[in-house]
């Protein structure tokens, strides 16, 4: 069965969220989550995004909340994603799935 298509808004702000697989947990460490921070920080600057908010607190997920501001959602996690799969240096498969997204139309949805 083919993936539905993301709803593309390229001046929207979208919350994302990335689930790890359970072979190695996202965040195994504190400098797990800096070296994440780390990644997020050269993505924002590369693809000249705002970040609105990001919780890493989970170690087996992540959020981010951001306004593309005309950018490419794909690129921008394809960037966050690599980078920080190749510090994993997991054998196996380090995220559950792709990226969930979604765009925020109300405050209701950003609470």
């Amino acid at each position: 069965m083919a993936r539905q298509a993301r709803n593309a808004n390229t001046y929207g702000i979208y919350h994302i969220f990335q689930q790890g697989y359970g072979q190695r947990p996202l965040f195994a460490s504190n400098e797990d989550r800096i070296t994440w921070l780390q990644i997020v920080a050269r993505a924002r600057e590369k693809f000249q995004f705002k970040l609105y908010a990001y919780c890493a607190a989970n170690p087996q997920e992540y959020h981010l909340v951001l306004n593309l501001q005309g950018g490419d959602i794909s690129k921008v996690m394809k960037s966050i994603n690599i980078a920080y799969a190749m510090y994993a240096k997991c054998t196996g498969q380090l995220f559950k799935d792709r990226y969930k997204s979604r765009v925020v139309e109300d405050k209701e949805h950003l609470l």
